[in-house]
């Protein structure tokens, strides 16, 4: 299955359904500290969904969970770790840190931002994808209340216009919410075979501790 995971998953963290979204941006900055935990003992658990076309939902066996196990330092700058299982991989590994209001990894890739919801924060080609990365802020349900949470979307799109599903769409979009004092709460990605037949993953915080 995992040989099968569209390798943005890996690059992003990130993801959506191929339904066209209309959420404007809001160029408000967010609290800095909320969105990004970075002590040691935190921990997320989360249950995937395969969820095919006509919207069926089929939960994932196992549940996955990260956890942040220290720090590291890479050209004088200071990285969390995150650890622990993600879709199959029980080695999940992720490097991240807190540039000005940009959550990047070693590479410099960004991930998200808490305080830009203007610019496109990034892009570039995937074959054979082109794709960019936005914020937005959206409203959602969580623990049977409703959130306010950052949401950033990488936006695929052949550039020749031709569809990129058996569903005739043009573009699909792979998409991670945070909120405030938690963290990720939610995340979509797909299969090859999936996204070929407008389907998609989502996981869905189950439970979370957030260290001291």
């Amino acid at each position: 299955m995992k040989a099968q995971l569209i390798i943005f998953a890996a690059l992003l963290s990130l993801l959506s359904s191929c339904k066209k979204e209309k959420t404007e941006p809001i160029c408000t900055p967010a609290p800095q500290e909320d969105y990004f935990p970075n002590k040691a003992g935190s921990y997320w658990t989360y249950q995937w969904y395969s969820i095919d076309s006509n919207g069926v939902e089929t939960a994932f066996g196992s549940l996955d969970s990260i956890y942040i196990s220290g720090d590291t330092s890479i050209n004088n700058q200071s990285y969390t770790i995150y650890k622990g299982r993600k879709l199959g991989n029980n080695n999940y590994t992720s490097l991240l840190r807190d540039s000005s209001g940009y959550i990047v990894s070693p590479q410099g890739f960004i991930h998200y931002s808490y305080t830009n919801f203007t610019d496109t924060l990034q892009q570039g080609v995937s074959a054979p994808w082109n794709w960019y990365l936005k914020m937005f802020q959206e409203s959602l349900d969580l623990f049977g209340a409703t959130k306010e949470a950052l949401k950033a979307r990488t936006y695929y799109y052949d550039p020749s216009g031709n569809p990129i599903n058996n569903c005739g769409d043009t573009y699909f979009t792979f998409n991670s919410w945070y909120v405030s004092g938690i963290g990720k709460v939610k995340e979509t990605n797909a299969f090859a075979n999936q996204l070929q037949n407008c389907g998609l993953l989502e996981a869905r915080l189950v439970s979370y501790h957030i260290g001291e």
